[in-house]
């Protein structure tokens, strides 16, 4: 499913790519993809990781249908993040991260009143959430040994409905990460992410590279994301971007939840084209949600819903500061 969704966007990339730098990026590209779909469906927990220093973005996922046939949603999303640093000190650096996301959900053909699979409750279509915010305060701290540098991360996340805000709706992220110094113009990153709080926790291996060619960049930190970008002069570019999200949101203490939750697992396959303002980049994309799943839990872990959802169109403006 996922090669027939991504080879035209790929093959329109490689196009672009000079002789000397396609060798190394099919291989590259091909081998990370596989790495990426593996984990995926390995670890369906898998980590968010923040692409670059700064993100401002707004997206929409037309309208994708529920295979079970019970109606389909929309669903609009606001994203902004920041890598700020506090302590850039040589003997090692203290940074902030700040994330706010907000996400819209729209229900169609939806039917008033619905019992879940493995539910005893039966919920309204205006009990299903309608708003959910993803707000996170994280501390970095890098700290260079001989040839290399460690980073040890400690992210508090809400993640919640925002109906009845209180301590269950926090989870949390420890991370830490290794990478070797190097010269060369590719550079490898190590590590490992411990996830919970809300959902089951969950240890995610991290494995990275990055590469800036005169004409081909590649960002990436598998499972969570994959980027490609090709330079088209000093002021623009396209890019490739294939990236999974996992996140999962608490619901309210009160009946009909009592405290359930929610967690969606997306892979999304998108082309980007924009601008360059030196490091600073705005660009229009559009792409693909390959695969979708929504799966609704209590408060013990137990599946009460796994909904799998149709292939959906989504359109985005992004801003971000590549460094």
């Amino acid at each position: 499913m996922k090669d027939a969704n991504i080879s035209f966007p790929a093959i329109i990339g490689i196009l672009f790519l000079t002789r000397m730098e396609l060798t190394m990026v099919k291989r590259g590209f091909w081998i990370s993809l596989a790495v990426s779909v593996i984990l995926v469906v390995v670890i369906p927990g898998a980590v968010n990781a923040q692409k670059y220093p700064l993100e401002l973005s707004r997206s929409l996922m037309q309208n994708s249908s529920f295979k079970s046939g019970i109606g389909g949603i929309e669903v609009e999303q606001e994203h902004a993040s920041l890598i700020l640093p506090i302590l850039p000190l040589e003997s090692f650096m203290l940074l902030v991260y700040l994330k706010e996301d907000q996400t819209t959900v729209t229900y169609n053909g939806f039917p008033m009143n619905l019992m879940l699979d493995n539910g005893s409750e039966t919920y309204a279509v205006t009990d299903f959430p309608e708003k959910l915010i993803n707000s996170t305060r994280g501390v970095l701290l890098a700290i260079p040994v001989r040839d290399s540098t460690w980073v040890f991360r400690r992210d508090e996340i809400l993640a919640t409905d925002y109906k009845d805000v209180d301590s269950q709706d926090r989870s949390f992220m420890n991370q830490f990460l290794y990478r070797p110094k190097t010269t060369a113009k590719g550079k490898w990153l190590y590590g490992l992410s411990h996830l919970g709080g809300i959902a089951q926790d969950a240890f995610i291996p991290l494995l990275g590279y990055t590469y800036n060619g005169d004409v081909v960049r590649i960002n990436s930190v598998l499972p969570s994301y994959f980027i490609l970008q090709l330079k088209l002069g000093d002021h623009a570019y396209v890019l490739i971007d294939e990236t999974i999200t996992a996140e999962s949101y608490r619901l309210t203490e009160a009946s009909p939840w009592n405290g359930a939750y929610v967690s969606f697992l997306n892979l999304t396959s998108r082309l980007e084209a924009g601008i360059r303002f030196g490091d600073f980049e705005i660009g229009l994309s559009y792409g693909l949600v390959n695969f979708h799943t929504w799966k609704l839990s209590d408060r013990n872990h137990h599946e009460l819903q796994n909904w799998e959802l149709d292939v959906a169109a989504v359109s985005s403006l992004q801003i971000q500061w590549n460094l």
